[in-house]
């Protein structure tokens, strides 16, 4: 009798044994999926409503950015400021235009409700500020191509809409708000070029 309650109470440890490691297993798979999960959906908000990378294509924005370039882009301004959002003057931003039906990056020139003009590839922008104009390209003309001759009448940027252009002011290597691409809706805009992260050795906030 001794010898056969001896060999169930063996059983029954080797039972229990592998419930308790089924258990351990089961709640361990239950800790790696929360994570994983919790993971996803922190890199989805991340990218959703605080930033993203995007790839530099083509040449506009140069001497500021070229092909290749990679940028961090700050979604969480906007998202903080709703409907109320508004970028500010000199910023890069990148939007998704609807009318070109991609991305594109350029530079804030103009704001709603002011009044822009260009004389031989100068801008002048007119506000309550400024009534009689002054050149939103002051602080970085110096690295700015000099052969754009673009001329255009003064116009008034609409509300809910900014005017942008490309740094890169050689006729013909920017589509922006001087040619066919008139006012961009800040609706469209996602957010702005804050950082670039690649190559390295030019890594570093943009201006």
């Amino acid at each position: 009798m001794t010898e056969s309650l001896e060999e169930r109470s063996s059983v029954d440890s080797k039972k229990r044994a592998k419930l308790s490691s089924k258990s351990e297993g089961f709640e361990q798979f239950k800790s790696l999926t929360s994570i994983v999960v919790s993971s996803i959906l922190l890199s989805f908000l991340m990218l959703t409503f605080v930033f993203r990378t995007y790839n530099v294509n083509g040449s506009s924005m140069r001497p500021t950015l070229t092909n290749g370039d990679r940028v961090v882009v700050n979604k969480f301004t906007k998202t903080k400021s709703g409907d109320s959002y508004i970028p500010k003057r000199g910023q890069i931003v990148v939007f998704n235009s609807v009318l070109e039906g991609k991305s594109l990056i350029k530079r804030v020139i103009a704001l709603p409700g002011e009044r822009i003009s260009m004389i031989d590839g100068r801008f002048t922008v007119k506000n309550e500020q400024y009534p009689d104009g002054f050149d939103p390209d002051a602080s970085y003309e110096d690295t700015l191509p000099k052969n754009d001759k673009t001329s255009f009448d003064e116009k008034l940027v609409p509300a809910g809409h900014i005017f942008v252009s490309g740094d890169n002011r050689s006729p013909g290597q920017s589509l922006d708000s001087r040619n066919q691409l008139g006012f961009v809706p800040i609706g469209e805009v996602v957010g702005s070029a804050t950082l670039r992260y690649f190559p390295l050795n030019e890594s570093g906030r943009l201006k």
